[in-house]
């Protein structure tokens, strides 16, 4: 079982993940800087007023995590790795992570992302750990919506949050292990 000090490490990686994704499209985030607004998140309250909504936040919480992780980082990362070297192994099952998301648009940030989900699976070695992430990181996305502010006004508190989410990825990162889990 994850202890306290490991899931709140996952915590950390996951918002942090989750504020530094739009810069997974680097060219996308440059040209809005250029054009003068930058999109950022907003809190929404989630409605569940349909089976397709319900279905759409299991499907985001809990079937794609459970189904994603067991396959890309269990089977095939697990299987790579014994024939691999770790990093070949990471990057391979990140590659058919991205590849399989059929989104050739965002293909950066499904494999950026799928390398930290990764990561974390490599460092824990634990399934559920990483599905935490993933889930984590789908349910900050699900809670929020886009909302354009102009640059001018927010550059600085958005830069010295990008920095903070950076610094806490790192942290979370580096301090994440097996010898966390109870």
């Amino acid at each position: 079982m994850p202890s306290f000090r490991l899931i709140s490490l996952i915590v950390l990686i996951a918002f942090s993940t989750y504020v530094l994704y739009p810069l997974g499209d680097i060219m996308a985030f440059f040209e809005k800087i250029k054009a003068g607004n930058l999109s950022f998140f907003k809190y929404k309250t989630p409605t569940f007023n349909s089976i397709d909504t319900i279905y759409l936040y299991m499907k985001a919480l809990l079937i794609g995590p459970i189904l994603e992780k067991v396959l890309y980082r269990k089977i095939i990362f697990s299987k790579i790795k014994e024939n691999h070297s770790t990093m070949f192994a990471l990057l391979f099952s990140s590659f058919l992570f991205a590849l399989v998301h059929l989104d050739l648009e965002n293909f950066l940030q499904f494999f950026l992302i799928g390398i930290l989900y990764g990561y974390v699976y490599y460092k824990t070695d634990s399934v559920i750990c990483s599905i935490l992430f993933h889930s984590l990181v789908n349910l900050f996305i699900g809670l929020t919506t886009d909302f354009v502010v102009s640059v001018g006004e927010f550059y600085y508190i958005y830069t010295l949050a990008y920095i903070f989410c950076a610094l806490g990825l790192m942290y979370g990162l580096k301090n994440i292990s097996a010898s966390a889990i109870d």
